[in-house]
């Protein structure tokens, strides 16, 4: 009976510790730098770009879409609409944070650096919806965005 009660409270308190973990922590996210790829239609390939004036910005907040918020007890939105980009995880041992969603952001809440690569567009994936994994002309641009990320008190 003791070993019942025991895998019963577990979840429980499992859920209590994320839920009140994420809780006290939101991270705004300014961009400083982007670069990536871009298809050009008239030659009929791909290109870099870079740019410095970059103004997107994301918020790291806790989950509110209630969706596997034990595992991601995170999620990730654009500054500008709140958008959802994706779900992350709590940080892990070495102060990490791993996003995932359009793409991949990684986060460390000591240097307070993030990094966020789009990969898809470039390689096709096998996906029951290929509209959003085609390789050509009208795919999504690969790209890559770095920036820090502050704490938002609330």
């Amino acid at each position: 009976m003791k070993k019942t009660i025991i895998k019963v409270m577990f979840p429980a308190l499992t859920l209590f510790v994320a839920t009140a973990s994420a809780a006290n922590n939101s991270y705004l996210c300014q961009v400083e730098h982007s670069a990536g790829f871009q298809y050009q239609q008239e030659t009929k390939s791909w290109s870099s770009n870079a740019t410095h004036e970059v103004i997107e910005a994301y918020k790291i907040q806790p989950n509110s879409r209630g969706s596997n918020i034990e595992e991601y007890p995170y999620e990730w939105v654009r500054v500008t609409d709140d958008s959802f980009l994706g779900f992350c995880r709590d940080f892990n041992l070495d102060a990490r944070m791993h996003c995932k969603g359009i793409g991949k952001l990684e986060f460390h809440k000591d240097s307070k650096r993030f990094l966020f690569v789009s990969d898809k567009g470039y390689v096709a994936y096998n996906s029951p919806r290929p509209i959003h994994y085609k390789a050509d002309s009208t795919s999504p641009e690969p790209m890559m965005e770095i920036g820090r990320c502050e704490r938002m008190e609330e």
